[in-house]
C-alpha cells in the first residue's frame, strides 16, 4: 500500500530573510505585501503560515514605531 504525499503551498514572501536589522521601509513593505498575501490566499495553511510571518515582521517594527524617522 502505497502512502499519500501531502503537498507542501510555499509562498515567496514566506522565505525573504528579514530581522531587526532590515531598513524600515523595506520592513514597511513586506507588511504591506504579506496583509496582501493574506487577504488574497484561500489555503488555511498558507494564511495561518503568512499571519505568523506579518506578525514577527510587525514585532520586528514595533519598537521603531517611537523612533523619529525621515521621510522622504
Amino acid at each position: 500500500m502505497a502512502m499519500a504525499t501531502i503537498p507542501t503551498q510555499t509562498h515567496a514572501l514566506l522565505s525573504i530573510p528579514f530581522d531587526s536589522t532590515t531598513d524600515f521601509t523595506v520592513l514597511a513593505g513586506h507588511c504591506e505585501n504579506l496583509a496582501d498575501a493574506l487577504l488574497h490566499s484561500d489555503d488555511p495553511a498558507l494564511r495561518q503560515a503568512l499571519c505568523r510571518r506579518l506578525t514577527y515582521c510587525l514585532g520586528q517594527l514595533r519598537p521603531r514605531w517611537t523612533t523619529p524617522f525621515r521621510l522622504i
